[in-house]
């Protein structure tokens, strides 16, 4: 018995040699996904082929469902003519509409995966996975704790002796992911024509347009631009002095650790490509390294399970019980914090984006902006505020069950907002303050309310930070106050730019203009007589005329 998706799709999908019926899409499967993408989005068109890897592997349990982004029809065709699964018909762009609402579709590619035989959304975006997996070695993707994935890890030392896994029972664990090679540093879209949305290297800000160039765009556009706007450069990180730096870091903690008798142990996940990479990379700690694994399963699902890139250096810390302490524990190392090396009451939205073990990406959060010239001791006063928010709100507590959730009076907790300072500069900070209207000029601390998932940015400026004008902020956005505000000020301002624009258009009004042309001809006839001839023509037209308001 699987489920029927005609409620969802409609009664008919296109199929690669006709039409197809959706009421049988799911008949043989255990899988359905749904796959928003569109030709004209470079993401999409660099995703597709891995998709198509997956499906090739995969295609007798997993049926996938092109639904287009594509804004013309001929574009949708040319494109879906280069996958091997069915697709909804074009036309019905209202599905679509309702299908991006239905399923939070902000942006593309996004690859939604169901239960053929529920129905029921199984994986909001598989995209990340099937990157990390083309070979499907782990699809469907299920859900795995910590303590499930461990029983199933082996771990070696650095020798590559096979140590028992009750080695390190008992023991608060830092995860340690690392690789022996990294790729430029990874920062987003480039704004400046080629609309990749995964460009490395050196980004190049331009100063008056807030947009992003990457390396070979700004090499073309800096000629043709506008002259008078400038650009900054931002070099990449050096990801492997990075690595290097937490690696260094580690290795003290764990030093002072064995010294303390602290029950403080760390394990490697590696993410070497191969045997002899993986071997490597292991002989070069001093502690243990979970054993290479081709498919690299464990390296999959605990990157997985924290959201993490395979080309990055994270730590992640769990107590004895395997619960989450820090998810973001690499700041806490590099800083030399004491064991066991819990998180701050806030973040730094500079350094990090995740602030109480969550990313802004995902959860509403509060971001503090300093005035323009504030100094040493008013930034002091700010960062006093938020904790004492932080310690309001519970944030600073510390008991976790499994990943995620914060258990407070014996109650599963998960906070409604997280906290951030932003003294410092990045392009997340960026970021933040340009969708959120921050001045650049403030003369006071400017409190910030983030709802990424849902695209939403207020700002307020304030004479003093205090725990009530926050929470005074937060109680206005649920209310739906700063929305109201928000939209009234939008009308405001297009009300004003259709005046100004109307004041300085060119109304265009036409007169009749005639023109009368007399032409003379005088000539000489075969018998030597002289004649004139007189012609007149008459010429209509109507000209514009321009009249300034």
């Amino acid at each position: 018995m699987t489920f029927d998706f005609t409620d969802l799709l409609g009664p008919v999908l296109d199929g690669r040699n006709g039409k197809v019926a959706t009421s049988g899409i799911a008949a043989g499967k255990t899988h359905i996904a749904f796959y928003f993408s569109a030709s004209w989005c470079p993401p999409c068109r660099r995703f597709t082929p891995q998709l198509l890897e997956l499906y090739s592997r995969k295609s007798p349990e997993l049926e996938i469902v092109f639904i287009s982004s594509d804004r013309e029809e001929t574009a949708h065709n040319e494109y879906f003519a280069k996958m091997s699964w069915i697709a909804l018909p074009y036309a019905d762009r209202d599905r679509v509409k309702t299908l991006r609402e239905k399923f939070g579709v902000m942006g593309i590619p996004q690859l939604v995966l169901f239960d053929a035989r529920s129905g029921e959304v199984v994986v909001k975006d598989i995209r990340s996975l099937v990157e990390k997996d083309v070979a499907g070695h782990h699809f469907p993707y299920p859900e795995r704790h910590l303590r499930t994935i461990l029983a199933h890890a082996d771990l070696i030392d650095n020798t590559g002796a096979v140590v028992p896994r009750a080695s390190i029972n008992g023991e608060t664990i830092a995860f340690y992911f690392d690789a022996p090679s990294f790729l430029p540093e990874m920062w987003g879209r480039c704004g400046a024509g080629c609309g990749n949305w995964a460009s490395r290297g050196t980004r190049y800000s331009c100063d008056q347009e807030q947009f992003n160039a990457c390396e070979s765009c700004y090499a073309t556009i800096k000629e043709t631009h506008d002259s008078s706007h400038t650009f900054t450069a931002h070099p990449p990180k050096d990801l492997a002095a990075e690595s290097l730096k937490v690696k260094e870091s580690l290795v003290k903690a764990y030093q002072a650790a064995k010294v303390a008798g602290q029950d403080l142990e760390i394990v490697s996940i590696s993410f070497a490509k191969t045997a002899e990479e993986h071997a490597a990379h292991a002989a070069s700690f001093p502690w243990l390294t979970v054993a290479f694994d081709d498919k690299m399963d464990v390296a999959f699902h605990m990157a997985k399970l924290y959201d993490f890139a395979f080309d990055e250096t994270n730590v992640v810390v769990v107590d004895a019980a395997r619960n989450l302490l820090n998810i973001n524990a690499m700041l806490a190392f590099k800083k030399e914090q004491p064991f066991p090396f819990l998180p701050p009451y806030f973040g730094e939205l500079s350094e990090s984006w995740i602030s109480s073990n969550h990313s802004i990406l995902y959860k509403q959060a509060i971001v503090v902006f300093p005035a323009a010239t504030q100094t040493a001791e008013e930034i002091a006063a700010i960062e006093a505020t938020l904790t004492a928010i932080s310690n309001k709100w519970n944030l600073a507590t510390t008991n976790y069950v499994d990943e995620s959730c914060v258990v407070v009076d014996g109650k599963l907790f998960e906070p409604d907002f997280i906290l951030f300072t932003a003294t410092g500069t990045s392009q997340m900070t960026d970021f933040i303050k340009r969708v959120s209207g921050t001045k650049a000029e403030a003369v006071g601390p400017t409190i910030v309310l983030s709802c990424y998932p849902t695209r939403e940015w207020y700002s307020v400026e304030v004479a003093n930070l205090s725990v009530e004008a926050v929470e005074h902020f937060i109680a206005d956005f649920k209310s739906g106050k700063l929305k109201e505000e928000k939209d009234a000020n939008e009308v405001e301002k297009a009300a004003e730019n259709a005046e100004k624009t109307a004041s300085l258009k060119e109304v265009k009004q036409f007169e009749k203009v005639t023109t009368v042309t007399t032409t003379t001809t005088i000539g000489k006839g075969e018998d030597g007589s002289i004649f004139k001839t007189v012609v007149k023509s008459t010429a209509v037209e109507f000209r514009p005329f321009i009249v300034e308001n």
